[in-house]
């Protein structure tokens, strides 16, 4: 989840959202069912949608992945609205970008968001990351830290464990800024579910 904007309006959005999203129980939950079944990814964010349309005097949205991980079918199944592509890298340290998704929530009502599945393959990690990293610059620099240095992070970390992938990553993206603070929140998520 990331929202748009800075400040109290974008901090009191966040808090909305994150709201919604945590009530997993109870009839007001979004996330499922009346029987307790999981809702599809897709119908989470039509519903967050219809809830937080556009406010034509507050030019304010999200943008989200929202998924559903089933452990005994080996798959990820969802939704992305807006938000950087979903990565799915392999054991062999090869990177898929998956793009496919829709506009962020809160611009357009007429937005039918759709949910796509990934089978994943022992060892598959699956990467969710904030435009913060891929648009950091250094103070004075005009070139962003990009995808293509993001992505060798990853393969240059691919073999480590999943916590020490991380710090590594962590550690020479905050080397490269060589002490300019990040102009945005980072936001770095990876899952290797075996």
């Amino acid at each position: 989840l990331d929202v748009s904007g800075h400040g109290i309006q974008s901090a009191m959005l966040a808090v909305s959202v994150h709201r919604m999203l945590s009530a997993w129980e109870g009839a007001n939950s979004i996330l499922r069912l009346p029987d307790g079944t999981p809702r599809s990814p897709a119908a989470v964010a039509n519903e967050l949608n219809s809830e937080f349309m556009l406010d034509k005097n507050n030019f304010q949205y999200f943008t989200m992945i929202y998924g559903l991980l089933d452990l005994k079918k080996h798959t990820l199944t969802y939704c992305r609205a807006g938000h950087t592509p979903l990565l799915l890298q392999s054991a062999d340290g090869m990177i898929i970008v998956c793009k496919e998704g829709n506009v962020p929530v809160g611009l357009t009502d007429d937005c039918v968001y759709e949910e796509f599945t990934l089978r994943l393959a022992p060892h598959d990690r699956v990467i969710l990351y904030s435009d913060g990293i891929t648009e950091a610059r250094k103070e004075g620099a005009k070139e962003f830290f990009g995808e293509e240095n993001f992505m060798q992070l990853l393969r240059k970390t691919r073999n480590l464990p999943v916590d020490q992938a991380v710090q590594g990553i962590v550690g020479d993206f905050t080397n490269w800024l060589a002490g300019t603070r990040p102009a945005d929140d980072i936001t770095l998520l990876i899952i290797e579910p075996d």
